[in-house]
């Protein structure tokens, strides 16, 4: 919902600096729509896209993916199916050569 209002990464870093530690239930509606203000997105269709969970399925299906590929936090990368064991610029840039060049 925050993609298109040019201010995404803005958005995902107020959404990893408020997440509740210890409640599975997560961010309410009303929350994450009060960070996105926060974060500098005016668009007026953002409230309506969140309280009506355009992209929930979508979220859902993620979420369980990365589960499944034994995700437990964030960041966590992958680059040609591998895990990084290292998350610094250089680990990254080397590791999507390698996986260019095959």
């Amino acid at each position: 919902c925050a993609a298109g209002s040019g201010q995404l990464p803005a958005f995902v870093a107020r959404m990893l600096a408020h997440q509740p530690v210890g409640q599975p239930a997560g961010l309410s509606t009303e929350q994450i729509i009060a960070l996105g203000a926060e974060a500098g997105v005016t668009d007026p269709g953002f409230g309506e896209c969140v309280r009506d969970g355009a992209y929930r399925d979508w979220v859902r299906r993620s979420t369980d993916a990365a589960f499944d590929r034994g995700v437990q936090g964030t960041p966590t990368v992958f680059v040609d199916g591998s895990r990084l064991s290292e998350l610094s610029v250089p680990a990254l840039r080397a590791a999507v050569e390698a996986a260019a060049t095959g």
